[in-house]
């Protein structure tokens, strides 16, 4: 004998608390439930009114609701109202799985972060696939949740965080509906009597041939990508990204010798007020013979304000502009969150950032680098934090200031990190400040000090070591920073490849000798004025041999032939 087990009246009231109609639910012992509409005034049916056009159920309940917390949509009201008793933001479909909510029951959704939730079966899926795309544009971001653990036909209602009310199990809801992945605008299949997946794959064969690569600062800046500009405080990273943003609204040709390309620039500033900022955008444009900052350089202030609201409408305005470089400094106090957990870092830019890479718009985050220690080098920092800070940049530069005087500062730009191509060689910035201006220009970086520079490879700072004069291998050590057994292996394969070779000279201690860039070597290095005092010496066969054995000695190794050829007195 079939018995009802539970009888409900859902009551589906507008955004304004207004009733529109009431759904009757009546669940089997077997499993099965009948379900029927009344109108307010109790008449069954809806009179005509489209599904499509009645409210989501809870919608009453959404002005009182925080815009920093997620909404969760599920499909119909049973589900929503376990997620409501939980404790959660929820509104239910009512149309089920066949129809869709139209524009005006959506509009619940406009300032929101909203998670859908689908029933775990192929309709369920469907229908919420179709709420993604509806409200796409309205919602402030839209991603779709997958319990992964659901039974055939489950929904939120099902879940045991939900059933136990299990505060830690409610947590990790929570956070797992928090993490769920963006909607990526999946096209519905056309094909018939299909039902559509999460999942819609596209064949490479079947997508146009992308164009070339563009970049915002050539070589420097990927466009639609992020790029982090990080350094010590002090180092002039803020100025020097408000400088290429001067450049790339100003109608600049170049920065610091780059090509750039131009659009609207949005600043970004979580650090100082609009008065600090706009004295520095003066003083910018006055550098560069500008009368003001350009017109399409814009600028807005995060401070005392949340990162959400901040970064929404920043992500608004860029879109209604057609701003196509957003400037943010800085991510460690936008993040408002631990930099240092992985989890808070991955979060706020899967939140915040991607929504504006999705729509094109390229990034530039200006971040701080930790403390440097005793005995530790500025080269070898990081930035503050997770590593996922630059593992989520495609291109990474940091900067390292240099020599100080009255209104002068200079310098160092090295590209850490670039996924598409091979890492711009260090470069140099020079910066002059008065009361009325800011210049910043490059500044040619020498020989001795590209040598330092540890992203070029062993075998490029041993020639920048030899680009002004021979030397002897332990000179070389001491220009360019290197362990001696390092340069003697850059330097046995830089004489296999012809670019270094002995002048003759022997000092007369070590016995160590003397080498020097070759014509192919000059001509790599750029040099013009080749230096030759005496015949270029080619290695016997002897010698050659007993080089190619130092490659597989330990750099410290105290055998009678290691001895011989690279005496301890030497270091």
């Amino acid at each position: 004998m079939i018995r009802v087990t539970m009888r409900r009246t859902y009551q589906v009231r507008d955004g304004e608390g207004r009733l529109k109609a009431n759904h009757q639910r009546i669940d089997n012992s077997d499993g099965t439930k009948d379900v029927w509409w009344e109108m307010p005034d109790g008449t069954k049916g809806l009179n005509g009114t489209p599904l499509a056009d009645l409210p989501l159920y809870g919608s009453e309940r959404v002005h009182h609701w925080n815009t920093d917390e997620p909404v969760v949509v599920v499909e119909g009201e049973k589900a929503a109202q376990a997620l409501l008793e939980a404790g959660f933001n929820a509104l239910g479909t009512v149309t089920g799985a066949g129809a869709t909510p139209g524009p005006e029951a959506l509009k619940v959704l406009h300032g929101f972060d909203v998670v859908l939730w689908a029933d775990n079966d192929d309709p369920g899926r469907s229908h919420m696939e179709r709420v993604a795309k509806e409200a796409d544009g309205v919602a402030n971001t839209v991603a779709l949740f997958t319990w992964h653990g659901a039974p055939e036909k489950g929904d939120a209602a099902d879940h045991p965080a939900v059933q136990s009310q299990d505060p830690e199990l409610l947590d990790r809801l929570l956070q797992d509906l928090m993490e769920a992945p963006k909607w990526q605008g999946v096209t519905l299949s056309q094909a018939p009597n299909s039902y559509v997946t999460l999942v819609t794959p596209i064949r490479f064969s079947e997508m146009a041939p992308p164009g070339p690569r563009e970049y915002l600062v050539e070589g420097l800046v990927p466009k639609d990508h992020a790029t982090t500009l990080f350094g010590d405080g002090a180092s002039a990273k803020s100025i020097l990204a408000l400088s290429a943003g001067t450049a790339i609204a100003g109608g600049a040709d170049s920065w610091m010798g780059r090509k750039v390309q131009n659009c609207p620039v949005i600043y970004c500033d979580f650090e100082l007020d609009a008065d600090e900022q706009c004295r520095r955008a003066y003083q910018v444009a006055q550098g560069v013979n500008l009368d003001k900052p350009p017109h399409n350089l814009l600028y807005v202030s995060g401070l005392g304000r949340s990162a959400r609201e901040v970064l929404m409408g920043c992500l608004e305005v860029c879109i209604t502009e057609g701003v196509e470089l957003f400037i943010i400094d800085s991510l460690g106090i936008a993040l408002e969150g631990d930099a240092v957990e992985a989890s808070d870092v991955i979060r706020f830019h899967n939140k915040y950032l991607d929504p504006f890479r999705a729509e094109g718009i390229t990034l530039l985050v200006i971040d701080h680098q930790g403390k440097t220690q005793a005995g530790e080098r500025y080269q070898g920092k990081r930035t503050f934090g997770s590593v996922y800070k630059e593992h989520l940049s495609r291109s990474v530069i940091q900067v390292e200031p240099g020599d100080r005087g009255k209104g002068l500062l200079t310098a160092t730009l090295r590209q850490t990190k670039h996924n598409f191509g091979p890492k711009a060689e260090p470069f140099g910035a020079k910066l002059t400040f008065t009361d009325e201006m800011i210049t910043v220009v490059q500044h040619s970086l020498d020989a001795t000090e590209l040598a330092q520079e540890h992203t070029l490879n062993a075998g490029d700072r041993v020639m920048l070591a030899l680009k002004d004069d021979p030397a002897f291998p332990a000179d070389i050590s001491e220009r360019a920073e290197m362990q001696h057994g390092t340069v003697k292996n850059a330097l046995t394969d830089l004489r296999k490849r012809e670019l270094v070779e002995y002048t003759g000279e022997v000092e007369p201690h070590t016995k160590a000798k003397e080498v020097r860039l070759t014509e192919d070597g000059c001509a790599v290095m750029g040099v013009t004025n080749v230096y030759r005092d005496g015949d270029t010496v080619t290695p016997d066969a002897s010698a050659d041999a007993q080089e190619l054995l130092w490659p597989y000695h330990e750099e410290e190794c105290l055998c009678e032939e290691c001895a011989s050829r690279w005496p301890r007195g030497e270091e």
